[in-house]
């Protein structure tokens, strides 16, 4: 068999398709069509159609008949080749289909075919008469034909609405039935959310020494552990090393483990930069799953074309494009809500290293209490390692007493030095905070008489009691049903639980405290957009209140 030159040779599309396959598939391209790596494509599959991003062209295949692609839904790649190579090394890394990590990689409202929103960019047509006649009967559409006309690059509906208002769209129709502007071409166009915020400015605040020496050590492209004990200013230092890489024209990535840590780090980047030096406005928006899927999408895209310069979000932001990528920073790098446990299983901080590693970019993992990979990686030199060990200026470490419950009387774990203690900070107008790592109203529901105890059916782990909805559910798995109102076991109807979680503890506390109000920040409390902003925002009134919660409040 004669080898045919690659002008001669068929064009074969490998494409990767959300199904349990370790191998990509290969098609052939449709007529007029001409795709490029990175681009999605709606293919035959089986007895039924699928959505698949097109990772490699090629003009050989080991099958001797392949069937065409049946649209090609991108005209320009959504993945480039270096957020490609990087799915392709995890799929391999973690032993996972392929085609699914690649589709973990999209926002939802692109995993199907819905198109790419564009935004039209209007420009007046050549030999355009500039003087026509309907003009000076319609001053409003000759201001709107004027704007237009004033430059080559053409207009966009945004900048056409903030000067004209609401009426630009209907000016922009009545131009287009006339023939007077035409459309130059459309573009994904990103327009920031309002992201105005009451933070205090710490621009100007004086740094400690440690500090001053960790900002002057993150030079180079490599990792960097920054361990600070907590209140020492590890976010402080994040934003002097951000400063220069946004004032060069990069972007960001910030990576934090819970959403609960989104609002407040966006608030402190937000008014930061807004007064920084940089000499530019800095978009910066959060990503997480509790956006609508719309948002995601275009906070996603926002960073895929570069118009979005910091981008905070959670595990999965990590696999977002980001074609001018400077630095990768993950806050509270120990944390396990870092580690996705079930589909694609994968630790964003690791993913994170390996991404700052082939673009040769530095990445920054701070934390308090730092992982122990990460404190060996240290040790072997393959982190450059920094510490904080002191707060600064005036700020002191807080003064700890441990209390000895043994023997006291326990009231849902609350013991009444504990209660003495929160009424005298409540009536002197003060605010108390109560921390325990665990949601629900408590971790086990269990029967006295045989033992028998609520276990999760995948995880063999004890399930949570959430009394407000009724429930039983798994903290691991998020697996939930109804709870038994006797024991499975011998019919026991007393059946009780054992231990206390975040909701138990609140119910307890209204009946010492009816008339203070009580604010219970969890994942249960939280999980509605704009609810911890409302919580949050119940708090800085500073109004003597009793906070409860778990990891996101402490934070």
């Amino acid at each position: 068999m004669t080898e045919t030159s690659p002008q001669t040779q068929p064009t074969i599309l490998r494409v990767a398709v959300p199904r349990p396959l370790f191998q990509l598939l290969d098609y052939l391209p449709i007529k007029d069509s001409t795709p490029k790596a990175g681009c999605r494509v709606r293919v035959p599959f089986g007895h039924t159609e699928v959505t698949g991003v097109v990772i490699e062209i090629t003009h050989t295949s080991e099958f001797d008949e392949l069937k065409p692609i049946l649209e090609l839904l991108d005209s320009e790649p959504l993945l480039d080749q270096q957020t490609l190579t990087s799915l392709l090394w995890a799929s391999q890394y973690y032993h996972h289909p392929v085609g699914d990590v690649v589709a973990h990689a999209l926002p939802l409202a692109l995993k199907g075919q819905r198109k790419v929103p564009k935004t039209p960019i209007w420009s007046i047509p050549p030999n355009t008469d500039k003087l026509d006649p309907s003009l000076l009967r319609a001053p409003k559409q000759l201001a709107v034909f004027e704007a237009i006309s004033s430059t080559d690059k053409g207009v966009n509906e945004v900048t056409l609405q903030t000067q004209f208002g609401k009426s630009a769209k209907t000016l922009i129709r009545q131009l287009e039935k006339k023939l007077l502007i035409e459309t130059l071409h459309s573009e994904f166009l990103f327009t920031p959310p309002d992201t105005s915020t009451t933070e205090p400015n710490t621009s100007n605040l004086e740094l400690t020494k440690e500090q001053e020496d960790c900002i002057q050590s993150i030079q180079e492209a490599k990792p960097y552990l920054l361990h600070g004990v907590t209140g020492s200013g590890k976010t402080e230092v994040y934003l002097r090393v951000i400063e220069p890489i946004l004032a060069a024209n990069k972007q960001v990535l910030i990576l934090v483990p819970e959403i609960g840590l989104t609002p407040q780090l966006l608030s402190r980047f937000t008014n930061y930069f807004s007064q920084s030096s940089i000499g530019k406005k800095v978009n910066t928006v959060v990503m997480h799953s509790k956006l609508s899927d719309g948002e995601r999408m275009k906070a996603w895209l926002a960073a895929k074309t570069g118009q979005l310069d910091i981008l905070i979000g959670t595990r999965s932001a990590v696999f977002v494009p980001m074609p001018k990528l400077g630095m990768i920073v993950i806050d509270e790098e120990h944390d396990s809500s870092l580690k996705q446990q079930e589909g694609f299983r994968y630790h964003a901080r690791d993913l994170a290293v390996k991404r700052a590693h082939d673009l040769n970019v530095p990445i920054i993992m701070g934390s308090a209490t730092p992982s122990l990979e990460s404190l060996h990686n240290s040790n072997l030199q393959r982190y450059h390692y920094l510490h904080l060990s002191k707060r600064p200026g005036a700020r002191t470490a807080p003064i700890v007493l441990v209390q000895d419950i043994r023997g006291l009387p326990l009231d849902s774990g609350v013991c009444s030095p504990l209660l003495a203690s929160i009424r005298e900070h409540i009536e002197t107008g003060n605010q108390v905070m109560l921390f325990l790592n665990r949601r629900g109203f408590a971790p086990a529901l269990f029967c006295p008489q045989c033992g028998w105890h609520a276990e999760c059916p995948s995880c063999d782990t004890n399930m949570t009691y959430h009394a407000h909805s009724n429930k039983l559910i798994c903290h691991r798995c998020d697996f939930e049903r109804a709870v038994d109102n006797h024991c499975p076991e011998c019919g026991n109807k007393q059946i009780t639980t054992k231990g206390q979680g975040t909701e138990r503890i609140e119910k307890k506390l209204q009946t010492h405290f009816p008339n203070t109000r009580i604010i219970r920040v969890d994942r249960d409390t939280t999980s509605r957009k704009g609810e911890l902003q409302q919580k949050l925002d119940l708090v800085n009134q500073g109004q003597p209140a009793i906070l409860i919660g778990t990891q996101m409040l402490a934070k």
